[in-house]
């Protein structure tokens, strides 16, 4: 019986070392995958941070082209029914409106436009966008194109 006893007992103290050692294992593997889920977030949130900033550019663009056009069509309405009859006098553009879009039929990079007239990309964009609306009279696309008409 002393057999059985010391047998049951040398298999109840390994058993009880390897569980120690797997628990011990398991702990380690979970902190390791707890600092990756800790990096994952912290990436994560920065991106979510981007593409709110993001947005939030593309919602006040929004928002200053719809008011745009909205301008447009409130000064449409003020002007004077004999206004729009009688368009005999052109109105010429200011002389850095006309170097641009030289410059865009001439097929020029939106950077040399920038440094020769110092206007931002966003300025030279708009111009863009404003000549569409003046030749087409609908809302212009937001996207940059270049006019290749003329």
């Amino acid at each position: 019986m002393s057999d059985y006893n010391f047998t049951l007992l040398g298999f109840t103290v390994t058993l009880t070392i390897i569980l120690f050692f797997r628990t011990i294992s398991l702990r380690k593997r979970l902190a390791i995958q707890s600092n990756l889920l800790k990096i994952q977030n912290k990436s994560l949130e920065s991106i979510q941070e981007k593409l709110e900033n993001i947005n939030a550019n593309d919602n006040r663009q929004q928002r200053f082209l719809n008011d745009l056009q909205q301008a447009s069509v409130t000064t449409d309405l003020q002007r004077p029914r004999s206004a729009f009859l009688n368009r005999t006098r052109k109105v010429q553009p200011p002389e850095r409106y006309q170097y641009l879009r030289s410059m865009f039929v001439a097929g020029m990079e939106i950077e040399e436009m920038e440094m020769a007239l110092g206007m931002s990309r966003y300025e030279i964009q708009q111009i863009q966008n404003l000549s569409n609306l003046g030749k087409t009279g609908i809302k212009a696309d937001t996207s940059f194109q270049q006019d290749t008409t003329e």
